[in-house]
C-alpha cells in the first residue's frame, strides 16, 4: 500500500511537466548559473563566513519536483534492500509544519524524500568539504528537473574521535 501512494505520488509529479514547459526548474542548469542562483539566496555575512576551507559535512536540499519517475529512482543508494533512505508521502496541501520537519531532520547519505507535493524535496548528506567548496559541490549533484535549494553542515569529527552512531551531529543552519 505504502509503495503504491508513493508511486502514484511520484506520477503525479512528473506530469507536471505537461502542463508547465516554462518552469525554471525543468531540464538541465549550468553549474555557473545554479551557484550564481543558489549564492544570492543567502546574506553576505554568511558568505563572507562560508568563503573558508574550513571542512564540514554538508547537507544538501534539492527540488526534485520537475524529475521524471526514473530520475528519482535513480536517486536511491543501490544495494541496499529496504534500506533506501526514507520517503514522505505528503500529499498535495501539507501543512507548513510538516514540510519544515522534514526539511530539518538529519539524514545520512542514503537521503531521503518529500513527495507528493509541489516542491518535492531530495535531502542528502555529503561527503566533508570545504565551506567554500559547497555551493559548487551542490551544484555539481544537480541533475536535469532538479534544482539545488541549499545546505546545512554539521562539524566533522577530529581525526581519532570515535563517534557514537546512535546519534547524529547537530546540524547547523546556514
Amino acid at each position: 500500500m505504502r509503495v503504491a501512494a508513493t508511486l502514484l505520488s511520484l506520477a503525479s509529479l512528473s506530469a507536471c511537466d505537461l502542463f508547465n514547459d516554462e518552469d525554471p526548474r525543468v531540464g538541465v542548469e549550468e553549474i555557473d548559473a545554479c551557484i550564481e542562483r543558489v549564492r544570492s539566496t543567502y546574506h553576505e555575512g554568511v558568505l563572507d563566513l562560508l568563503d573558508s576551507d574550513e571542512q564540514r559535512r554538508p547537507t544538501y536540499t534539492f527540488d526534485i519536483t520537475k524529475m521524471g519517475f526514473d530520475d528519482i529512482k535513480d536517486l536511491t543508494v543501490p544495494d541496499q534492500g529496504d534500506e533506501k533512505g526514507s520517503v514522505q508521502v505528503s500529499g498535495f496541501e501539507a501543512p507548513g509544519y510538516v514540510k519544515r520537519r522534514f526539511l530539518e531532520m538529519n539524514v545520512d547519505g542514503k537521503g531521503a524524500f518529500f513527495l507528493g507535493a509541489d516542491p518535492a524535496y531530495y535531502r542528502v548528506q555529503g561527503e566533508p568539504i570545504a565551506l567554500k567548496d559547497v555551493f559548487s559541490e551542490g551544484c555539481k549533484q544537480q541533475l536535469s528537473g532538479m534544482r539545488f535549494l541549499s545546505f546545512t553542515f554539521a562539524p566533522v569529527p577530529a581525526s581519532g574521535d570515535v563517534t557514537d552512531d546512535s546519534s547524529t551531529p547537530e546540524e547547523n543552519k546556514s
